[in-house]
């Protein structure tokens, strides 16, 4: 008989250790996304403004002390500012301007060259590394933002992933928290949908999964979060929203997917669990989770069946 796995005490400590360092680590992260995205909602006008004072510290420092280091740190800083959050364009130009700085600094500055030419040569030379900066940065930032996006969205149904869902759902969750005001969190799962890639194949199935995904879109309001958490799950955020407009809208919800898969022959209906939350709020974990129990309570109730409850309530409930 094997026996069991019992960490010591310098392990225990070293595992201490690491979770910190993770949290650390997870907490700077935090903290430059939040600085990311706020610098980046600075408008292009504001932000090529900035660039601009960047690009002028040279000529605004005592030549006794611009001689002291390489002054091509501001340009560089200007430009990659300007190409990251900008874009090519602005970085383009923000490139341009900078090699004229460079050109003006350098002239004031009475440098001794052995051709009258060369200042000039050394602005083509400038010019074209930061264009290839610019570029190069831009590029990059754009890689990041598709990536981004693609992680938050379904690429098989268009609507958030469960990283994308939880992201946008956490700022109405605080919202709400903070007004005060009901919200009501679903969570929906497909019945008999492994039948129906058994018996029609898994394109089928997408198909299905695309349909269903755009009636939830359309029968709920464009303020509303709808996510797929994977698999045949979704889930639905609607903010601002009582016992009683849940009911409303997911009964809707749950009829017209009935009919898309009459019209279509498929044998899948849909099971639909539902909390409304009021002020004090659990956490978005915590009432997923009792949305999930609730759905699978409807499942058992012999499924196609909506169940709604107050959130901290397992006994009373509504189905449909």
């Amino acid at each position: 008989m094997d026996t069991p796995f019992t960490p010591s005490q310098g392990q225990r400590r070293i595992d201490r250790s690491y979770a910190e360092d993770v949290r650390g680590w997870q907490g700077q992260r935090d903290i430059l996304e939040a600085l990311d995205e706020l610098v980046g909602r600075i408008p292009p006008a504001i932000l090529f403004a900035a660039c601009l004072v960047i690009a002028a510290v040279p000529g605004l420092l005592d030549r006794d002390l611009a001689d002291g280091f390489s002054i091509s740190i501001f340009y560089l800083v200007a430009v990659a500012v300007a190409a990251w959050y900008g874009g090519g364009r602005l970085g383009y130009s923000m490139a341009g301007v900078s090699a004229l700085a460079s050109l003006v600094t350098d002239l004031a500055a009475g440098h001794e060259y052995g051709s009258a030419i060369s200042p000039f040569c050394n602005v083509v030379v400038t010019f074209g590394f930061l264009v290839v900066l610019a570029r190069l940065l831009a590029f990059q930032r754009g890689r990041l933002r598709r990536e981004r996006e693609t992680a938050r969205v379904d690429r098989l149904t268009g609507v958030r992933t469960q990283a994308g869902f939880f992201s946008d759902t956490e700022i109405l969750w605080g919202l709400g928290m903070r007004q005060g005001h009901a919200t009501s969190l679903a969570y929906l799962d497909l019945d008999n949908f492994k039948l129906l890639n058994d018996t029609r194949g898994h394109a089928a199935g997408d198909s299905a999964l695309k349909a269903v995904a755009t009636t939830l879109v359309e029968t709920v309001r464009s303020t509303d979060v709808v996510g797929r958490l994977g698999g045949d799950e979704f889930a639905l955020l609607l903010p601002e929203t009582s016992s009683e407009g849940a009911a409303l809208v997911l009964e809707r919800v749950h009829d017209r997917v009935r009919l898309l898969a009459q019209e279509h022959g498929w044998p899948i209906t849909v099971s639909i669990g539902a909390v409304v939350i009021r002020p004090p709020y659990p956490t978005l974990a915590e009432a997923l989770r009792a949305a999930d129990q609730l759905m699978y309570r409807a499942k058992e109730a012999g499924k196609s069946g909506v169940m709604i409850e107050p959130a901290g309530q397992s006994d009373a409930g509504d189905s449909g």
